[in-house]
């Protein structure tokens, strides 16, 4: 690809091809789940990882804290096997159980820890808010007439876009933004009756969410059609009307500038000419001056759509998207569930939080003498911080370093089709992942340089 066209050209052409993707919603949507999703494990097994080493490194200090809880005499034979039980059995409950205890038996064994408990909570509670986002964004993506509805926004559709609109009507009980689309086609394709009809419809719907964006909307639509048949006191009505339910932008102080014109109000029109100038930034491209301007609703609108499960599913389709969210839950966790995860999350959150709030150095007295770790963890992306007193470090460098790699072996398989050509990211991505081996590297031998500086000033003010 760069040899091709050569690297400045190639590089301008990836910058201006992904400054387009967020306009498209039905190919950012998949790439930022899949992104989510890799990152969650990413960061996951990060932290899977440096809760492991942790408890390796400081596992004299954990049996130390541990055997102050036993009696003398038995210390010493029951000690060491309840440790074993206790890090072993969270095994068998699935990674965010084994990270969470973990994470609770370091913050109270191991100073640099102690807030371990309360970020497994945060990672619990994100995989139970992510885990709907990613069934319902995955369904949507799915779903042509999402395609199709950002064609009719960017002008470009045809008779077949306006049979999936037609469809996706009979099947999701007058979606707003389908209903409103529709009407939006036939009133740029000259059907003024059929999308008078739609927009009238759309405008008095109650039971819908943010029902006032589909209001303004159709309300500024409806005065086009009336400014079109000549009906210049309708259209001032109904603009003024969106107006007044907070309607605001380029197109309403336009369209009610060219009426203004057309009753030869020139005091009125230049009133709404300056106001419509305040949002040309929100304009693309030229206009005609004399000509009133459709809207579309924002393109949140749009983004939206992919939070809300697919609409007009059969039961059998619902029962099985269900079930592939209950999978993931369990995978997560033995006998996962929404429910079960939230109040997990909880409960490493507020024991976390008691945890931390108790930080009185006695409690940390057994367990914070853990020797300087080797310069041979430097290999390893954030091996050093892991094995040393920042194990927050280490969950950041090596979740990023993992991301990466993971992102860089095809994960997620990016489906872009706003620029030709295949995207050399793999390539770049690897290189990405070499700089951060590196540059952890350098930190560490300087974090290294650090304390042993500061130990041997410490030796001779002893000394």
């Amino acid at each position: 690809f760069f040899e091709t066209i050569g690297r400045p050209d190639a590089i301008q052409f990836l910058r201006e091809g992904f400054s387009m993707l967020p306009e498209q919603p039905s190919s950012a949507v998949p790439v930022m789940l899949n992104v989510l999703v890799v990152s969650l494990v990413a960061f996951t097994l990060a932290f899977f990882m440096t809760c492991l080493v942790q408890v390796i490194v400081n596992s004299t200090a954990i049996i130390k804290r541990f055997n102050r809880r036993l009696p003398v005499r038995v210390r010493g034979l029951l000690g060491p096997p309840m440790l074993i039980l206790l890090l072993g059995v969270p095994i068998f409950g699935g990674l965010l159980v084994v990270i969470g205890c973990w994470a609770l038996i370091l913050s109270r064994c191991v100073r640099s820890c102690r807030w371990l408990g309360f970020s497994a909570g945060a990672l619990a509670l994100a995989w139970w808010f992510c885990v709907p986002v990613l069934q319902a964004g995955g369904g949507q993506s799915r779903e042509p007439i999402n395609r199709t509805l950002e064609n009719v926004r960017n002008q470009s559709y045809g008779e077949f876009d306006e049979t999936i609109i037609m469809a996706g009507l009979q099947t999701r009980n007058v979606d707003p933004l389908v209903a409103f689309t529709l009407g939006l086609q036939y009133l740029r394709g000259g059907k003024v009756d059929m999308a008078e009809k739609i927009f009238a419809k759309v405008r008095h719907a109650q039971d819908v969410a943010r029902a006032e964006v589909f209001r303004q909307a159709s309300l500024i639509n409806l005065g086009v059609i009336e400014y079109q048949r000549s009906n210049l006191e309708e259209a001032l009505r109904l603009f003024k009307a969106a107006e007044t339910q907070g309607a605001k932008g380029y197109e309403l102080y336009h369209n009610m500038a060219v009426v203004y014109l057309a009753q030869v109000d020139t005091v009125k029109h230049r009133e709404y000419y300056d106001k419509a100038r305040e949002y040309a930034h929100e304009l693309e491209g030229s206009v005609d001056e004399s000509t009133v301007l459709t809207v579309n609703v924002p393109l949140s609108e749009y983004y939206y759509r992919f939070l809300k499960p697919v609409a007009g599913r059969s039961p059998e389709q619902a029962a099985k998207d269900k079930a592939a969210e209950m999978q993931l839950f369990e995978s997560l966790m033995l006998g996962g569930s929404p429910t079960v995860l939230f109040i997990w999350a909880l409960v490493l959150i507020g024991l976390g939080a008691v945890n931390f709030r108790s930080i009185g150095a006695s409690r940390y007295l057994l367990a914070d003498g853990a020797q300087s770790p080797s310069l041979a963890w430097a290999l390893v992306p954030g091996g050093y911080f892991g094995a040393g007193r920042h194990p927050g470090t280490c969950i950041i460098v090596l979740g990023i370093f993992m991301l990466v790699v993971m992102l860089a072996m095809g994960e997620p398989n990016i489906h872009y089709e706003v620029v030709a050509g295949e995207l050399p990211l793999q390539e770049i991505l690897f290189f990405v992942a070499a700089g951060i081996v590196i540059l952890q590297g350098g930190l560490s031998l300087i974090v290294a340089a650090a304390a042993n500086s500061a130990k041997r000033r410490a030796h001779k003010s002893r000394a």
